[in-house]
This record gives structure tokens, sequence and C-alpha cells, in this order.
């Protein structure tokens, strides 16, 4: 029965290649400051970083690990209160006005976003409706024998 084995190949007879990555340095970007328009913040007005690049530092990988073992925050450690962030936004120059105005973008996109969420939420529950009806009416299909 010719053709029923495997035909040898030169590739597959050949050890597989090693692969190896490796990094030889970390550059990390410091950014200004701005008011953020994001509305994942509990209260008060968002924070983000600023486009502009304000300095740059490069550091080989080896060094900058054992330096991040000791300085690493905890997840919780990364949030920033309101009044933290408002004195941050405060001393790179925004005006309690604009610090208000931002405040109050969130709670509307908040707001914005609950009343679709509850609409989208209507809509796939008719759409999980109509699928479970024709779940049943196939079942009830089959059992009958109207596909036999």
């Amino acid at each position: 029965m010719a053709g029923c084995g495997a035909i040898p190949s030169k590739l597959s007879e050949s050890p597989p290649p090693i692969r190896r990555v490796s990094f030889g340095s970390v550059d990390i970007q410091e950014h200004d400051l701005t008011l953020g328009d994001h509305p994942d913040v509990s209260n008060g007005p968002p924070i983000s970083l600023d486009w502009k690049v304000k300095r740059r530092n490069s550091f080989d990988v080896e060094s900058y690990e054992k330096e991040r073992q000791i300085s690493r925050r905890p997840s919780q450690g990364l949030i920033i209160p309101f009044f933290e962030r408002r004195k941050l936004l405060k001393e790179v120059g925004y005006t309690d006005a604009e610090l208000r105005k931002a405040a109050s973008d969130v709670i509307r996109t908040k707001m914005i976003r609950e009343t679709t969420r509850k609409h989208a939420g209507k809509a796939f529950d008719k759409v999980d409706e109509v699928m479970q009806s024709a779940a049943r009416k196939f079942k009830r299909a089959v059992k009958v024998g109207v596909w036999v």
C-alpha cells in the first residue's frame, strides 16, 4: 500500500531552532498632567497624562528590575484620591471653574452610559427570549419527527 506511511523530510529530521528574546534597555518617558475626560472616577475631575514628553530616561533592564522590586506600588496605590487630583491639577494651572466643569462632564457621561446600558439590556433580553423560543420550537419539531 503505497502512500500510507509518513514520508520523512529533511525539515522533520533537523532539530527545532533555538529561539531567544532579550531586552537591552527600558525607556521611560515622563509627561505633564492634564485635565482628563475619562469618566472612571468615583467623584471629581479625572486626571490624564499630557501628550508632550517632559523627560526621557533609559535604564538597563537588570538595574530597572532591581529598583522596580523595591519601589513597586500595590494596585490600590495607583488610585489618586479626589483631593490629591484636585491639588495636582490646580498646581499645573487649572481653575476651580474648569475642575467643576470636568466633574460635571463626568457625571453627564456616566448618566448617558447608564441609560445606554439599560436600553441595550432590554434589547439583549428580547434577543435572548427569541433565541430561547426558537430553541424550544426546534426541540419540539425534532421530538415530533418533523425533521426525520
